[in-house]
């Protein structure tokens, strides 16, 4: 069962004193990634590859302050299956090529 999270993001480069008392706090873990986003004017969904994951989210909420309710559509290893490619032509809302292989 896919469970839709809340989530909030924010930018900028200075978040004066809740920068510095999380800066103070030891962090439990550090994991650090790189990702690669696909974007389309079409869609706001959320389509990124990281850790070798193809990883789709659908924006489903937002609320008055601005948290966004996400619900993950897709998390797959590549090479991914053609049901899969399907699934992020549709989040990007994106026409899907004529696709003739199964992976």
């Amino acid at each position: 069962m896919i469970v839709p999270r809340w989530e909030w993001r924010t930018f900028g480069d200075d978040f004066g004193e809740v920068e510095r008392k999380l800066a103070a706090i030891a962090p439990e873990r550090v994991h650090e990634s790189d990702e690669i986003y696909l974007l389309s004017v079409a869609s706001d969904a959320s389509v990124k590859v990281r850790d070798a994951l193809m990883d789709v989210k659908l924006l489903e909420a937002v609320d008055g302050d601005g948290l966004e309710q996400w619900k993950p559509v897709l998390k797959a290893e590549f090479p991914l299956a053609a049901d899969g490619v399907r699934g992020v032509f549709d989040a990007l809302a994106i026409p899907a090529p004529v696709l003739t292989r199964e992976a």
